[in-house]
């Protein structure tokens, strides 16, 4: 796998819905929870060729675990090696979340252009809310967005929709968020509405 590459995992046969599973993943020293489904390290070092991610699977009375090795590509997501303020860092076993940093201003949206509609003339009279999140980097460049599927909602073309959020995003430029005065990068929801 390269950096930011995501793959998705399944434990087959289902689990029943009293079962729960949680990741995590190891180099053989440190070990850190990572999401599901699995996205690489944005920068992947020369000395981190490979991970084990295991899955715990956990009930009230249950407990297993399955491992699975991993082997990852050296080098650096597009944009990340200048993404980071001072003093941050990126998860060192995923593309997860960054850790929490305190922000005088929060980042500002400056061009913003909207989504291109995939769907049919009919299809398009219907109002569909989606979540994109993003990460803006201290440029205030967005080098990575993921599509957050909203509970409730059963998007039809789905595929066409997520991609169609996704690029806009990845398009759009913000003033960066400030921490003691210092641009810094954060994650960023950013709600979209496909039709009216």
């Amino acid at each position: 796998m390269g950096p930011g590459e995501e793959a998705t995992f399944r434990i087959e046969p289902p689990l029943p819905e009293s079962l729960y599973v949680s990741w995590s993943a190891t180099d053989g020293v440190r070990s850190e929870s990572v999401p599901s489904p699995y996205r690489a390290p944005y920068i992947i070092p020369a000395t981190m060729q490979r991970l084990t991610l295991t899955a715990k699977i956990y009930g009230h009375v249950f407990e297993t675990k399955a491992s699975l090795v991993i082997d990852l590509n050296a080098g650096s997501w597009p944009g990340a090696e200048t993404c980071l303020g001072p003093s941050q860092a990126f998860p060192s076993f995923s593309s997860g979340p960054l850790a929490y940093v305190y922000v005088d201003e929060l980042p500002e949206a400056i061009y913003h252009p909207q989504p291109n509609d995939p769907r049919s003339p009919h299809e398009r009279s219907q109002s569909i809310p989606v979540l994109v999140k993003a990460l803006v980097c201290r440029t205030g460049e967005v080098i990575d967005a993921i599509f957050i599927p909203l509970a409730g909602k059963d998007l039809n073309g789905r595929n066409k929709i997520q991609e169609a959020a996704v690029t806009a995003v990845l398009q759009w430029r913000f003033k960066p968020a400030m921490s003691a005065g210092q641009p810094v990068a954060v994650m960023v929801d950013v709600p979209l509405r496909f039709g009216p």
